[in-house]
């Protein structure tokens, strides 16, 4: 656990040092996405070439779904008890939240699940969807090489997995340390806007209990799988390193449906719980992914609010999964 947290830690230095420097974000952007291909690659490889795991996948892909939607609507529906402190203005005017607003979507830049460029913000909804897709591509395609004998054992059943983590955890760091600027919208709205991702992560704990007594999983893998929120790439390989590839396989699929479906279903989300509850529903990926189905679907000021969301939500992540893992 503090090997992960320490890394992750050390990665946020260098992107305070470079945040400034044009074009520092792309190399670490690449870094990460090619590290999270990796990953998943791997991770699919250990089921495939474990003939039981692979015999079970039905039933782990059933399991993940109803807690993926469980938990999902779970933080959708707390976080909408909170709209009522959301109604009015604070006492800066909307004026310098956009304005703050634009300056963060400029910045924003989240090496997490993300297109492959690296980029994200203002990107549409069918790119977004189109590399979620991308890295489920690299799942599967590690899960049926190494079905079918392809691969050599020894590329999934080393250590390489672990270094490709520390890769990860390391430049997702420096991406927190790019976008800490993000957390200056907490000036603009006031403490208030902490509800939000506090009711998002209670709200997912309270999906995983409801969840418990319909699955075949203790209470502990559960919530270990809520702890996700939607930050797939990083909850699957950590998961997967300490709770074996079965859990990872759960919380992957799990965190991944989260992203698919709030990209599908925010107009009706809005609908149903508010524009306050679909961004907690969108979790990790309220800020880039599902950014602009969100802006689309609400306004200005909610898309402002999952921009800080999901940022907070990124750092709180590689830090809920060690400490339920542990």
């Amino acid at each position: 656990m503090f090997i992960e947290i320490g890394v992750l830690a050390a990665g946020i230095i260098p992107g305070r040092l470079l945040k400034d420097r044009p074009g520092a974000h792309k190399p670490v952007a690449r870094a990460t996405m090619l590290s999270i291909y990796a990953l998943l690659f791997i991770l699919g490889a250990k089921i495939g070439g474990n003939q039981a795991l692979f015999e079970s996948l039905d039933e782990l892909g059933v399991q993940a779904l109803t807690l993926g939607f469980l938990c999902t609507m779970g933080s959708g529906v707390f976080a909408r008890l909170a709209a009522p402190f959301f109604r009015t203005p604070g006492p800066n005017s909307d004026h310098a939240i956009k304005q703050t607003g634009n300056q963060t979507c400029a910045q924003v830049n989240k090496p997490t699940d993300s297109p492959t460029d690296g980029q994200t913000g203002k990107q549409s909804g069918g790119s977004a969807l189109t590399g979620s897709l991308i890295i489920l591509g690299f799942f599967v395609a590690g899960l049926l090489l190494a079905k079918s004998g392809t691969l050599p054992p020894d590329l999934y059943s080393g250590n390489l997995s672990l270094y490709l983590l520390w890769l990860m955890l390391f430049c997702v760091g420096a991406g927190v340390g790019f976008d800490l600027g993000s957390l200056l919208i907490v000036r603009e709205l006031g403490l208030r806007v902490l509800l939000i991702p506090l009711l998002t992560v209670a709200g997912a704990f309270a999906g995983a209990c409801l969840a418990f007594p319909l699955l075949d999983l203790d209470l502990r893998s559960c919530l270990i799988t809520s702890a996700g929120l939607g930050y797939y790439s990083l909850a699957s390989v950590v998961v997967s390193e300490s709770c074996g590839a079965a859990m990872g396989s759960i919380s992957l699929i799990a965190n991944l449906f989260r992203e698919l479906f709030c990209l599908l279903a925010t107009p009706l989300l809005v609908r149903l719980i508010g524009p306050l509850g679909t961004v907690a529903a969108s979790g990790a990926p309220a800020m880039d992914t599902c950014l602009p189905v969100i802006a689309r679907s609400t306004n200005e000021r909610y898309a402002i609010i999952a921009i800080f969301n999901g940022l907070v939500l990124t750092i709180l992540v590689p830090v809920l999964l060690p400490l339920l893992i542990g």
